[in-house]
């Protein structure tokens, strides 16, 4: 049962650092947009507008019902670490298809200088600090998901 809260602990981990490494790149972003260090262009803005927001809401949605798929077909019977490494594979999938459009619409600030951007990429930053491991999802019988 150890080596299941350490699996968990390493989860936790990897979550935390997906959070902060987008907090820092907008943090960074901000900086360099407003010092005038970065040359933004804002041709581009209504195209990356559209891409942006239709990957924001298609990505994450498509990752949450693959997440739930993926949870339900853990079978019951299965050794604990092999359930946990189903956890661990649908909980990264579903981290990645936020934070793919969390970033996109980050490195579309940055290209653009559009706060609007950024406003959409920590909205979808928001939904990865929603998305943290849980323990009682894991445990859960498929059947009862």
């Amino acid at each position: 049962m150890q080596q299941t809260g350490n699996s968990f602990k390493a989860l936790d981990i990897l979550h935390m650092a997906m959070l902060v490494g987008q907090a820092m790149l907008a943090v960074i972003g901000v900086v360099l947009v407003n010092r005038g260090m970065l040359h933004t262009n804002a041709s581009p803005e209504k195209p990356l507008q559209v891409v942006a927001l239709l990957v924001s809401v298609g990505a994450p949605a498509a990752g949450f019902m693959q997440f739930n798929k993926k949870i339900k077909s853990i079978p019951v019977t299965d050794a604990a670490s092999q359930r946990l490494a189903a956890y661990r594979a649908a909980a990264i999938t579903r981290w990645a298809t936020i934070e793919g459009p969390a970033l996109f619409s980050l490195i579309s600030f940055l290209i653009t200088g559009n706060y609007a951007f950024l406003a959409l990429g920590h909205c979808a930053h928001a939904g990865i600090f929603g998305n943290a491991p849980c323990k009682a999802g894991y445990y859960l019988p498929a059947a009862a998901q």
